[in-house]
Parts: C-alpha cells; structure tokens; sequence
C-alpha cells in the first residue's frame, strides 16, 4: 500500500474485517504494524493469534492459544474445571453444556462408541465455542490473525464465526492470508499485495544502488523471488559491504558475497548473515552470550572471559543494544542483559566450533564450580548443564546429582529426571545408572504416578533379594509404593519379612517410619502407639535428628486424626524444631502448615491462617511449588469454614492449576474434591457431584483407595441433600465394603453414621439409634475425640426429634466435654447453643 492517506483511512474504520492477501514475503506482516501502530502509541490492547507450518497439526490450535493467554490453561484436557469455572462466573453456564465430550470424546461415557452428532449439532458447538473465545477476547480493541490458512480446519471453522462476533462486538479485525478465504462478513476491505514483478524490483533496487548492472538487478530478483522484505536486506548488505555510490555493482560482485556467506539464500538466514558482518570483537562477544546460555551482568563475564569485558565489550553490548539486539531486562544493581530474539543466540551457537563449544563450557561451568559454596544451590544446575554441553562425563556425573536432588526437593520432578537420565546416559557405572532410576522412581512417587514407578521397581525387583545401598534403597521405596497404593495388608507382610535385611540405620528408620505412617493411615491406633511412641525415645536418645523430623509430622498427624489436637501441637512444633536444626526449609514448610491446620480445626482462625502464610511464603522462597498448592488448599479449606466463599475457591482453583501443571495427581485429586465439597456446602449439586465425580476418576487411576472411599462418602451426602435416599444408602454401603476391604477404621465409622442419618430421615428412630451407638462404639475404640463428641451429638439430635430433652441434655454435655478436651472451638459453640435451647424446653 503505498498511498499513506489510504492507510490511515483503512486503520481508522473499526467494525469490519480488514483482509490482507498476497504470497510470502509481500510485506503482509508489515502492513499489520502499520495499521496497528496508532493502537501501540494510545496503548491499546492488541491480540496477534499467529499459524504457522506446525499449526495445521494441532487441532483447534486457535481456541489453545485463546485459553492460555487469557486463562493460563496448558492444558484444556486436564484443566477443562477452569474454564468451566470462568464460564459459570461469566455467566455462559449454557455455553459450556456439552463441549468437553465433544472436544475428548474418550470421556464421554465409558466403553461406549464415540458419539456422532449430527450436522445441526456440531454447528450449535462451534457457535458456542466461538461465543466463549469472543467474551475472553472482550476487552482486546484489535484482534489480528496472521497467516489463515495455516491454521487446523477447526480453528478455520471457528475463526470464521469468531470473526463475525467480533465485528458485531465493535472490534476491529485484520486477517492475513495467501489467499482470499472468501469470508461472508458484511464489510470486508480487502487488500491484495504481490510479490514485485521484475520492473517493480528494478526501480527498487536502482534507487537504492545507482550502479548495478543488469545482470546484477536480475541475479538479485531472482535470489530474492520478488519478496520485498527479503529485496530490501540483500540491498542493505551490499550497501554494508560496497561503496554503492560510487563503485559498480556487477553480478560476480552478487556471486562473489553469496559464496562467501555474505549474503543469504534464505530469509531464516538474514541474522547470520548480519553476524557475519559484524568485526572480530563482536563476534567473540556474541559467542560469549550465546553460549552462556541465560541473561548476563558485566562483572561475571569479565571474571568468565577476560579483560576485553572490562575495557572494549561494555561499550559495544551498549551500541549492540542500539541496534535492537540486547535489552535490558533488569539491574542487580547493576544492568542484566538479555537478546530480544532468541532465534539470534541459537543461530550463533551452531555455527560455533564443536571444539571452541566444549571449551568455553568449561570455561563457564569451572567458574561458577569455584564460586559454588556448600551451602548454595542457585548454580548448580548452571553448572550441571554446561558440564553436560561440554561432554565432561567425571564432572557431568557429580553436578547431575546435585541438580537431581535440588530439584526433587523443590518438587521440580520433570527437571529432576532430566538430570537423572544423564546420569544413566553417561554413567558406565551399573550402581550409578541403579540408583539414578531408582531416584526417577522415587519422583514418581512423589507425583503419585505410581504406574511409572511400578514399571521401575518391577524391573529392579531383584535387589530386594541382595544386599548393600541399592537393595536398602529399593525397600524403602517399595513399601512408599505399597503405602501410595494403599495396600496397607501389603505393607505389613513386606515390612515384617525385609525390614531386618536393611543395613542402613538411617533407610531402616526410614522404613519403619514409613509403615507406622501406613498404619496410621489405616487408623491401626494400638499398634501405632506400640510401634512409633518406643521408636521416638530410641531415636531421641540417639539424637537420630532427620528420623525424628520425619516421625514427628507422622505422630502429629496421627493424634490430628484423632481429634487429641494438643498432642498433634506439641508434636508439630517438635517437628519444626528438628527442621530448624536441619536447616530443612521443606520440612519447616510442612510443620508450619500441620499447626495451621491444627489451629483450623480448633477455630482459631487467626492462628491457622498466620501459620499457612508462614508455609506459603517458605514455599515460595525455595520454590516448593508441591507445598506452595498444599498451603493454598488449606489456606481455601480455612476460608471455607469461615464462609468466605468466593477466597476458598480462588486457593482451590490456583492448588488445582499448580497440580496439574507438577503432575501431581494426589493432590490434583484432593483439591478437585474439596471444590465439589465446596458446592456442596452451596447447595449447588450439579457442580459438587461433576468434581467430585472427577476427583473419583483420578483416585481410582492412581489407586488411591483412601481417596476413593472420600469420594463416594460425598457422592452419598450430595445424593442424600437431595433427598434420594436409596441413592444415597447404596454409596454408602458400597463405600463401607472398600473401607472394610483396605481396614479404614475411622471411615467405617463415619459412614455407620451416615447410614444413621438415613434411617432417622426415614422416621426409622430404633435403627437409627443402634447405628448411632454402633458409630460411637467404634470411634471410641479408635481414641478418635473429636468424632466420639459428633456421635453424642447425633444421639442427641435424636433425642429431641424423640421429645426426649432430658437423655439428649446428657449427650450433649458429653459431646461438649469431648470437643473442649480436643479444643474444637466451632463445635464446642455449637454444643453450647444446642445445650441452652434444650434446657429451655426443660423449664
């Protein structure tokens, strides 16, 4: 477009499609930024949704794109709750209806044959789908869209309604293409640019180059085939090289700079090509960034490479900056430079020596291995990686293992086997490659992605019958597994018959730890106190500091369990205690979260909720993103109680995003289901039972038995607020035949107690009674306080439906004994209401 009042015309008009056609290379791109221009200068808001060749793969690639700029969905299979969520706060509750099963038909009904929909059908879907990605683009003032035709067919399909719905919305639209897609828009300024035909390329090249010859004017039409971006650069690096105004440009002088690389075949060449226009000093300056391989700062890479930082390069990263290539991106104090493409950096690498790589590799990772202090982490995978890019196996081998750790400890799992596998790559020794796999087992375990590390422990299996690191190594994480899979009967056979066979003190106190934690989990109260309170005094007295922080947080949460909260304190701030002594930032991170949910639970909520920000803001400074989403679920479940609903949800829905991004299906798994609590608690049912439906399906695929049983204990009491008690009997049967299976003492119970709650609903008083007392009976087995003060409760709300006020009166003082001992502070209130009504009836 050369008329420049045609363009300020076109860039003014909004409610229309402006569509710019033409082949590669015809200047399409540039004619956007110039129509958009004014909108950078007024800071408006622009939104670019960009195809290219790989594009056409990724089906519905568009609405991707949408959903992660405006909702940070990596994810739509597995963070499909977020948008559901944004839609029911936006009010599009109907627009969301049906899309999932038709985006991933795998989860639509089990077994069954992927539906087919009918035409009417999918055109209703696609008119939702676009609704939605108009109101998340609700705010952009400009929304452009390069290179059409690269896109999937259904992104197309859904461009093309999505491009109506803006329009209709007042925003402006600009669309670039090879062709004309023929769109039915009712106003539509289309704008068709070529490539230069060869008198085009003439008069361009000859005003810019007064002497060339003819020769030397086709040669340069020809390399660049009419292009006019790729046109101008080949005449900017002659104009770089010659004297054009007074020299003769001739053909050989064009081959001549195309067999010496100066000038480039390609456009993806043109930065090399301006790099190889650049003098000595700046190219090696420019290798020395490129192959440090992060953002830099002056002093570190005067200590790395030399002087020349000190007296020459400082001035030229400056004048590099003028030209576009570095910016600054920060000052620590003093500036941090970074390269604005990255494309740059990486196209400078690969043309560096293989050689001249390894060396200057080294140079950097033998640098910061003598900065490194003992104490310091923020270097070691820096120095792992260029160890590894230098191919030094002695040095490589060490740092990988470093790095491995750091990361398992920060619940970076992905980095952390990135590490591993090097080790298993390089390593000739069988006892490293063993260990580094067995530690890629033990991040799985972590993630609850027990399939993975069953796949690991099967085919290491055969260390359990030898001796020495490995086999002790292996027993510990196979009785994780066991525990992870809730095969607690399993657990206790494998531990009695390889527990003696484990020679390190530390690992065999590990192990037995880690089943007095299944125990625990399975509610096996005499046995946890025989087996973990002797273990604690023999450890003190050892002063066996690391065992005692992991058998603290075990023992407090036991005591949580049973409601004997002052217990579950003392031991939680054992375990911060021994933490602090570690210098054991996760663990201190566990501690404060255990008294915040201790506090919680007691209703002092100030007390909890100063606790969980201790272990959000621990979790941040050493970048526990597992714990950072463990503090934000209960941080959300403390609002929850508080009925600040609207916080809880937001701490739930950033736990699930962080989750799901780590891989953690555990806790993915817990969090789901406390959203579809919190929908209970709404009383909106449809929500509670679809997440905790969903919820189900994780537990039951990563074997969770204990997460299973909550499940189907929520889907019992949704269907029981409901009314369809039928329902809501046979999920909790259902629920006792696993809870009796797998031994879950305290969740047997629970749901006694709930099926009381049926038969009282029914009018059925006697059985009601029996399973209320059965209830109390059991729980007071388990030493569990605090549920031995809800069954009384019960009891006595059944005693009033009864008119009985004096037998309730006495249940209702026991139940309140039992929630002051275990200082529950919002059922203690509630006791002491229900207290004061029936002795008003007495009187």
């Amino acid at each position: 477009m050369d008329n420049p009042a045609e363009c300020t015309s076109i860039r003014d008009r909004v409610d229309e499609l402006i569509l710019i056609t033409g082949a590669e290379g015809c200047g399409k791109s540039f004619l956007v930024w110039q129509l958009c221009h004014p909108l950078f200068d007024r800071k408006g808001e622009i939104e670019l949704l960009y195809a290219d060749a790989l594009s056409a793969n990724l089906q519905f690639d568009v609405l991707h794109k949408i959903l992660l700029r405006k909702l940070d969905i990596i994810d739509l299979r597995s963070q499909f709750a977020i948008l559901e969520d944004w839609c029911r706060q936006n009010g599009e509750d109907h627009t969301i209806a049906g899309i999932q099963p038709f985006l991933y038909p795998a989860l639509d009904v089990k077994h069954a044959p992927p539906r087919e929909y009918s035409p009417q059908e999918i055109e209703v879907i696609y008119d939702k789908l676009a609704q939605i990605a108009q109101r998340l683009l609700s705010g952009v003032q400009c929304v452009v869209i390069e290179n059409y035709e690269y896109f999937d067919d259904n992104s197309r399909t859904l461009l093309k309604r999505l491009i109506r719905l803006c329009i209709a919305a007042g925003q402006r639209v600009i669309l670039t293409a090879v062709q004309d897609p023929n769109f039915t828009a009712d106003a539509v300024d289309h704008i068709a640019l070529d490539k230069l035909t060869p008198e085009q390329s003439d008069a361009l090249i000859r005003q810019l180059i007064p002497n060339i010859s003819s020769l030397a004017v086709n040669l340069l039409h020809q390399i660049s085939d009419g292009n006019p971006r790729f046109l101008v650069e080949l005449i900017r690096q002659i104009r770089n090289c010659y004297d054009v105004q007074n020299d003769l440009i001739t053909d050989h002088i064009i081959n001549e700079m195309r067999n010496n690389g100066m000038i480039p075949d390609s456009l993806e060449n043109l930065m090399l090509a301006h790099y190889e226009q650049l003098g000595d000093m700046e190219k090696q300056l420019l290798k020395q960034t490129a192959i440090f391989g992060r953002p830099f700062i002056y002093d570190e890479m005067r200590d790395l490479f030399g002087d020349l930082w000190e007296t020459h390069y400082q001035e030229m990263v400056l004048e590099l900056q003028r030209q576009g290539l570095f910016s600054t991106i920060g000052f620590l104090p003093t500036p941090v430079f970074a390269y604005v493409n990255t494309i740059f950096p990486e196209s400078i690498y690969r043309t560096i020596l293989l050689s001249e790589k390894k060396k200057l590799h080294l140079v950097i990772a033998d640098y910061f291995e003598k900065k490194h202090s003992e104490n310091e982490t923020k270097h070691v995978a820096f120095i792992a990686y260029h160890y590894i890019c230098a191919g030094d196996r002695k040095k490589m081998i060490p740092w990988c293992k470093e790095a491995a750790n750091l990361y398992l400890r920060l619940g970076a799992y992905e980095q952390c086997r990135f590490f591993l596998h090097k080790i298993i790559e390089n390593s000739p020794y069988e006892n490293e490659t063993c260990a580094a796999a067995l530690l890629i087992a033990d991040s799985h375990l972590r993630q609850a992605n027990n399939a993975d590390a069953e796949t690991i422990l099967t085919r290491y299996k055969y260390l359990k019958d030898l001796v020495g690191e490995s086999h002790d190594r292996f027993i510990s994480l196979y009785v994780r597994w066991l525990n992870n899979t809730a095969d607690f009967a399993g657990i206790r056979d494998f531990v009695l018959q390889y527990l003696s066979t484990v020679a390190d003190n530390e690992i065999r106190s590990q192990v037995h730890i880690d089943y007095i934690e299944a125990l625990v989990f399975n509610n096996a109260v005499d046995e946890v106190e025989s087996e973990a309170l002797p273990l604690y005094r023999t450890l003190s007295a050892k002063h066996k500091t690391a065992a005692l922080n992991k058998l603290s947080g075990v023992l407090a949460q036991f005591y949580v369990n049973q409601g004997e909260y002052k217990q579950a304190l003392d031991y939680y701030h054992q375990k911060l205690k021994y933490a602090e002594k570690l210098d054991d930032a996760f663990s201190q991170r566990i501690a404060n979260a255990g008294i915040g949910i201790v506090y919680a639970r007691q209703g002092r909520k100030t007390l909890a909720y100063r606790y969980y920000q201790k272990a959000i803001e621990i979790a941040e400074r050493i970048g526990d993103r597992n714990g950072y989403a463990k503090a934000l679920m209960d941080l959300g479940t403390l609002h929850r109680n508080a009925a600040e609903h609207t916080k809880a949800l937001d701490c739930y829905l950033k736990c699930l995003s962080i989750a799901q991004h780590i891989g953690n299906r555990i806790l993915e798994s817990i969090v789901t289901y406390n959203i579809g609590e919190l929908h209970n608690f709404l009383r909106d049912f449809v929500n509670a039972r679809d997440y905790v439906q969903r919820s189900l399906s994780i537990s039951q695929k990563i074997a969770d038995h204990t997460g299973v049983s909550f499940c189907y204990d929520a889907l019992g009491d949704i269907c029981f607020e409901e009314h369809k008690l039928d329902e809501a009997e046979e999920i909790y049967r259902k629920n006792l035949e696993l809870q009796t299976r797998i031994q879950d003492h305290e969740g047997i119970a629970h749901t006694i107690g709930n099926l009381g709650n049926i038969a009282k609903h029914r009018d059925d008083i006697d059985k009601a009674r029996e399973l209320y007392r059965k209830q109390l009976e059991l729980v007071s087995e388990i030493g569990d306080i605090e549920s031995m003060g809800k069954a009384r409760f019960n009891l006595a709300m059944l005693h009033i439906d009864q008119n009985n006020p004096v037998a309730a009166l006495e249940d209702l003082e026991q139940a309140l004994i039992l929630f002051k001992q275990c200082e529950s502070a919002y059922l203690t209130e509630l006791s002491e209401e229900q207290i004061q009504a029936v002795r008003e009836m007495l009187r």
